[in-house]
Formats: C-alpha cells, structure tokens, sequence
C-alpha cells in the first residue's frame, strides 16, 4: 500500500532556519490516506490535482489522483483522520493517467469545470456530478492523439475569454490543439 502525504494547512509565524535565516511560513500534515488495490501502484508528478471538480456552489475542493496504472480517485477529506467517505469515486479508466487537470471545457456548459485526463494516446474529458449520495463520472468527449503523448497545459490562450482550451506536447515535442470538442 503507498501512502498519500498532503499538506494543506500553512500556518504563518515566525521559524529560525539556521545561519539566522528566518521562514514566515511552515507546513504540517493535514491529511493522509491509504490507497486500496495493488501495492504497485505509482504516480507522476501530473497525477495530483486540487479543485472544486464537481462545482460545489460552496467551492469547495477535492483531491483528485490518477496513478500510472489508470486508477482515478476522487477525496473530500472532512477530518485530519481518513474515513471510508473520505473517497468519492475510484474508478479504473483502462489506461495510464499521465496528467489530469481541471478547466472550462465543455462548450455547451460555460463556467463548468471539467476534468481533463491524459492518457499515453487520448485526451478524455469528464465531468463529476453529484447523484444521491454518489459521485458520477461522466465522459463528455474524447481526442484521439496522433502521437504518444507526454503532458499537457491549458488555459483561456490568446484573447480568448469563458472558456480554456489545451495543448498536449508529445514524446518527440510535437504539439496539438484543441478547443474544447474541437482539434
């Protein structure tokens, strides 16, 4: 079992560092939680993310996590200690997570964040609803890659305004596009 070690809480006061250098900031262990399944589970740098996923009206933001192995997890942690209801959704997506991230990406539905998850040869987009006492994953749209794909950024590029797009760089630097549903 790995165990995730998330610091979320910074306190402000004053710390000695040593050589009389001062620290205005410190962090302490929040919350930290257990993964189930296989024990050789691993993650990238691109598989953590912090966001309000689901567009909780009271902003509130998740934990969401996408391991190497295509399992993608979704956290609400309410307490220092982890409980069960901690986790919202683990759902096994058939793939390796390279990258996930959040923005405006449904065309349709502007302001909605969205999630974006990059796998090794497609871009999926889905969007977490809350159903019941139960989380929905719900893919809205798919870019099939022309290459294998490294990471990805997005954001409102250019001038463009109430909506992001995203550009996946490749294993060999080529990148790609895509505006939404668009390429």
């Amino acid at each position: 079992r790995r165990v995730f070690k998330l610091n979320f809480q910074v306190e402000s006061s004053s710390h000695k560092l040593g050589n009389g250098v001062m620290s205005l900031f410190t962090a302490r262990d929040w919350w930290s939680t257990k993964t189930s399944g296989r024990s050789e589970e691993e993650w990238d740098q691109g598989g953590f993310l912090v966001a309000n996923i689901d567009n909780d009206p009271n902003g509130q933001a998740k934990i969401i996590t996408g391991s190497l192995q295509g399992m993608l997890r979704i956290y609400l942690p309410k307490e220092s200690t982890p409980k069960a209801e901690d986790l919202l959704i683990e759902q096994q997506l058939g793939g390796p997570i390279l990258q996930i991230g959040s923005g405006r990406f449904i065309s349709n539905a502007p302001g909605t964040l969205a999630l974006a998850v990059l796998h090794p040869r497609k871009l999926i987009i889905y969007v977490v609803t809350p159903q019941d006492t139960a989380f929905i994953l719900e893919k809205r749209y798919e870019h099939n890659l022309s290459r294998s794909a490294y990471n990805f950024a997005s954001g409102p590029f250019g001038k463009v305004t109430g909506r992001d797009s995203i550009c996946v760089q490749s294993l060999d630097s080529t990148l790609e596009f895509f505006e939404q549903e668009s390429a």
